[in-house]
Formats: C-alpha cells, structure tokens, sequence
C-alpha cells in the first residue's frame, strides 16, 4: 500500500502539539508529563511505513496480537477494552497515532503521546467506546531517545479492524450443574457469597472448606480453589472452596457460551486470545488451534493474574467434567443486540 500525501504531511512534521479534542492516555507508570518536542522524521522513513517492523528499540503491539507479516493484523473491539504496548529506549518519548491510509475517515481523533518508564515500556488502555465498530486504519508509534539529537525511529504498522466486540454475546444458557470452576484471588467475602476476580460464588449448607474452617476465615488476596457449578438462577454455587498457594496464573474452567473474531464468553465473563495464546486439546492430547474451539466446549483457560488486558496463555480443551446437564440455546430476548458479557478481571 502506498503511503499517500496526507501521511506524508502527517509524518515529515510530527509534532506533540497540546492537545485539543483528542484522547489522550493516562500512563500510570510515567515519571512526569512528557515534555512537547517536535519529532524530527526523515521523510524517507515515512516512505517505508508499511514495510517497516518492530524492533528491541521501537515497538508497537495492540492486544498481545502481532499476526502475520508486515503490516500486522489486529482486531480491536468497540465494546472492549483494549491494550496498546509501546516499547524502546528506557526515558525515550513516545506518539502513537491512528493513521487512515486511505480508508473512511476515522470517527475518533486519537492521539497518545508519553515517556516510556525506566523499563522502556508504557502500556495504554483504550476504554469501551473509544473505536466504532467498522473503523479501519494503521497504527504506529515513533520513538525518540532522551537525547534531544537523538533520531526519531518508527515501530513497526499494525493495520486494524474494528469490530463490535472480540468476544461474543452469551449464545448459550447453562443448565444448573454445569461446570464453573475457577482458581485465583479472593476479591471479596461476604456472609454467604465469596468473589475470585468478578465471579461471585453462593456458599449453601453443603459448601465444604479445605484448609480453612469458613468463609470467616477467608481475607481479599488469599488464593482459592473454588469447584462449582451454575444453579437454577444462572448464578454460581460453590460446592468446595480450599486455600491453597498463590500461583502466577488464573484458571477458569467452564463451558463456551459463544464464540467471536479474538475472544470467547465463558462464566458469563468475556475472556480474549492473542497471537501467544496456545491450545491443547486434553482429549486426544494434541496442540491445536482457536479454530478447534466449538460452543458448549468444556474448556479451561489460564490468563495472567497481573494482566492488564485478560488475554489468556493457554486453553485446554475438551476438559474431562462430571456428568451435567447439557447447554441450551439462549432464549431470545426484546434486546435486539445485547452487550457481551463483562471481562474476566
């Protein structure tokens, strides 16, 4: 694809103006505002903008996806959260900008404008809202060192798609004792309930307890396992709850309630995939792919207990379960076209 005049007026004057209009990111791990320079960029660089690729000193990736070759691919969800990660020279500025490259005009101005950390890195969350569904277009981030002299560099192009959600609405409706099993931290106890991430859990007369005695003796950030399963409510019962040692990852096991372009819905929470996203099928016990992922698939997956994103590592498939009452379609509602559910958190 050929960069067009408009890129070119865009790039050989990069500057980071005072912004006006525009969605600017909020880096928690910034040691300060970024003091506005203007970028100096070679237009010669600019030239290259599509065959151009990531680097230790000049990386840009969007939802842990760096798919194919240059350009990379990504989704991105108007519904969703999504992840931005810049990464270069410890102390180097950085602008991340939305270029259309010739496709419809975007419907948000973007701009996202920083200082990596002292680790060379900054990561940017997009909120819910920010892209339209239908939105196509670039992304790539230019970097500049502390040193003024310094030489502007551009990270590899990302072109994206925007879709309405990475992940899918709730196609099917579990039947009360289907499986919901999560291990991970305590969020929250309260006198019958316990939460681990947003999942809430119902304890009952029959809960049983392994290494702690109760509920009482639970605290926020202690490590459970939870077996538990869907009542006649929709909700979640706890059927065993057991202190064990944290781990780096959570696991939730459960069934595939619906299925979309990066991501899948699963115990009512959304839950995304990535280009480092593996699979493993438990029952013939081979390496797989997301295409292998069918609705009302048992699965477990494994998403980082620090993740800023809930991309998951891993999911296995076809996970052996007790015997359960088999998923029915969801019914349908007034609700033309409801949201996705919540994301894993």
């Amino acid at each position: 694809m050929k960069t067009t005049a408009m890129q070119l007026a865009i790039l050989a004057a990069w500057t980071i103006p005072s912004i006006s209009g525009a969605q600017v990111a909020s880096i928690s791990d910034m040691e300060g505002p970024a003091t506005p320079r203007t970028f100096d960029v070679d237009i010669s660089s600019c030239l290259e903008l599509q065959d151009s690729i990531n680097q230790p000193t000049s990386t840009l990736v969007v939802n842990r996806n760096s798919i194919g070759t240059n350009p990379l691919f990504s989704y991105m969800g108007e519904l969703d959260p999504n992840l931005l990660v810049v990464e270069g020279e410890p102390g180097a500025e950085y602008l991340v900008e939305l270029l259309s490259c010739g496709y419809q005009p975007l419907s948000a101005d973007i701009l996202y404008q920083g200082t990596l950390n002292t680790s060379g890195r900054a990561q940017i969350v997009l909120q819910p809202g920010t892209l339209t569904e239908g939105d196509e277009f670039f992304l790539q981030a230019t970097l500049q060192g502390p040193d003024p002299k310094s030489e502007a560099i551009l990270s590899g192009a990302t072109r994206i798609s925007v879709v309405r959600t990475m992940s899918a609405n709730i196609e099917l409706a579990m039947q009360p004792g289907s499986v919901a099993d999560v291990r991970g931290p305590v969020t929250s106890v309260g006198a019958n309930t316990i939460g681990v991430g947003n999942l809430i859990y119902n304890t009952t007369a029959k809960t049983e307890f392994a290494n702690v005695k109760s509920l009482a003796g639970l605290s926020v950030g202690d490590w459970v396992v939870v077996d538990g399963a869907f009542n006649a409510q929709g909700q979640f019962e706890a059927f065993e709850i057991g202190r064990e040692d944290f781990e780096s990852q959570v696991r939730l096991a459960g069934r595939v309630q619906g299925i979309g372009p990066a991501g899948l819905a699963m115990l009512n929470v959304s839950v995304f995939m990535s280009s480092e996203t593996t699979y493993f099928d438990v029952l013939t016990g081979t390496w797989t792919d997301y295409s292998a992922i069918q609705p009302g698939m048992a699965i477990e997956v494994r998403v980082p207990v620090e993740a800023t994103f809930p991309s998951c590592t891993e999911v296995r498939l076809n996970i052996p379960v007790e015997i359960e009452n088999e998923p029915e379609d969801e019914p349908e509602t007034e609700i033309e076209d409801p949201p996705p559910p919540p994301f894993c958190s």
